[in-house]
């Protein structure tokens, strides 16, 4: 009596946080009738330190396994990718059609970089400074600049009045 050839599918685990191992189901079916060398391809969107590449995972007769990716733990803040496994042919089993990949999303964990406003100010030669700013996300801020060391002090005040009006 013939045996089946196996069909060889992958599904993905749960979401991981960088640095966290990305987890997959490796299945034969039917279960083969002795330990089955699977190829699978392993590749990743983004930069988690993933070991990328061919590996051979051996499904046991019970006719799952499971293969595990490390992914590294960095300080870049980065936009979030994923890891994926893919089945790739080989002998003594057959592709799935609707199964050969699967993905998990890999959650970056760092905090962006600091904002830092771009701030430009200019003099129209009289008593006149105007500051254009402009920041993301918004405030609260606090907007500190110096007064001109040569100003009079009724300009200072008047200087420091119309801040205060503009800033509210």
């Amino acid at each position: 009596r013939d045996r089946v050839v196996p069909v060889v599918s992958v599904a993905a685990g749960s979401r991981v946080t960088e640095g966290g191992d990305a987890s997959f189901t490796v299945s034969a079916s039917p279960g083969p009738a002795q330990p089955l060398s699977v190829s699978v391809t392993v590749a990743q969107t983004g930069d988690f330190g993933v070991a990328a590449g061919f590996q051979t995972v051996t499904v046991p007769t019970s006719g799952t396994a499971t293969v595990t990716v490390s992914t590294s733990d960095d300080s870049a803040d980065e936009p979030d990718g994923s890891v994926s496994v893919a089945v790739a042919g080989g002998s003594g089993y057959t592709v799935s059609t609707t199964q050969s990949s699967a993905s998990v999303v890999v959650a970056d964990d760092d905090d962006p970089p600091p904002v830092v406003p771009e701030i430009s100010d200019t003099a129209d030669g009289g008593t006149r400074i105007t500051m254009d700013l402009e920041m993301t996300p918004s405030g609260p801020w606090i907007i500190m600049r110096p007064f001109v060391p040569l100003m009079v002090k009724t300009q200072r005040k008047k200087y420091a009045a119309g801040l205060q009006a503009a800033l509210g």
